[in-house]
């Protein structure tokens, strides 16, 4: 599934908008990035960059997919980038219609996108959806939107509009005027955008950041782990993380309710040094 400033580059049918998108995304998170840190990220000259993306050269497909790894999208995002290459940039009259169609194609599945997924997708990446489903199980839970929004710093408007938004997708429904989930399995007919993902683990680093000012260190553990490793061993140091989240998780849940407060187990693993290029 693409998302929704992902589909406008789609629309646009340019590539070169997409490399300016994700340049942007980079230099939001970090002011110092620059377009020579992008270029070496994607592993290709700074000049020839700025000269695709300027539109004084083009992009070969070969191109495409060595850099396209390293642009952070899901395989519906990669394949429409090359498409998107192929429209623009192919010697062949033939591949640019073929591309141009599979284009089309996904401009047509964008528009039938249902205003259900758009809805799931916003409850994905905005981290309070799911806080106020744990909120509820809390034992001096208030069915108050005012309440509510005291308890997670978040405004009004925002706990409103998030109530809505469980109501809509079957999360959370009213029984006996109160406000109670149905455990229902969050589903949708796409696959969920990879930008919904990732605003969602940008704002928990971000609460995070925050717990250190705002917190008591009785109230919270932050640690960290600086380790060497092979790259071959991150799937199975993954895959203990997965079973540490599943465990915590069951053992928190065999607790018994009514709990006191909402909080977030995070874990991050990734690579401190630069790829090593020569």
């Amino acid at each position: 599934m693409i998302t929704k400033g992902y589909y406008k580059n789609t629309m646009d049918k340019d590539y070169r908008s997409l490399l300016k998108n994700k340049l942007n995304e980079r230099l939001a998170i970090n002011p110092r990035y620059s377009l020579r840190a992008f270029a070496r990220d994607l592993g290709m000259p700074a000049s020839s960059l700025s000269a695709v993306m300027s539109g004084k050269q083009g992009l070969s497909l070969e191109k495409a997919k060595r850099i396209a790894p390293h642009l952070v999208m899901n395989e519906a995002e990669i394949e429409l980038f090359y498409q998107m290459v192929l429209a623009s940039d192919s010697r062949s009259k033939n591949v640019r219609h073929s591309a141009n169609e599979a284009l089309q194609k996904a401009i047509s599945d964008k528009n039938k996108m249902s205003m259900l997924d758009m809805k799931i997708f916003k409850v994905i990446a905005d981290w309070y959806h799911f806080a106020i489903l744990e909120l509820l199980t809390t034992k001096k839970f208030k069915d108050n939107e005012a309440w509510i929004a005291k308890r997670l710093g978040i405004s009004m408007w925002e706990a409103t509009k998030a109530i809505d938004r469980l109501k809509d997708i079957g999360l959370i429904k009213e029984k006996y005027n109160k406000l109670v989930a149905t455990n229902k399995k969050l589903t949708t007919s796409k696959d969920v955008p990879s930008d919904s993902i990732k605003k969602f683990n940008h704002s928990i680093l971000q609460k995070a950041t925050q717990s250190l000012y705002e917190q008591n260190i009785e109230e919270r553990d932050l640690s960290t782990l600086t380790i060497a490793i092979n790259k071959e061993d991150i799937p199975e140091f993954k895959e203990m993380i997965k079973k540490f989240r599943r465990d915590f998780n069951h053992k928190a849940m065999d607790k018994k309710g009514p709990y006191d407060e909402v909080y977030c187990l995070s874990i991050q693993l990734f690579r401190l040094s630069e790829k090593d290029r020569s």
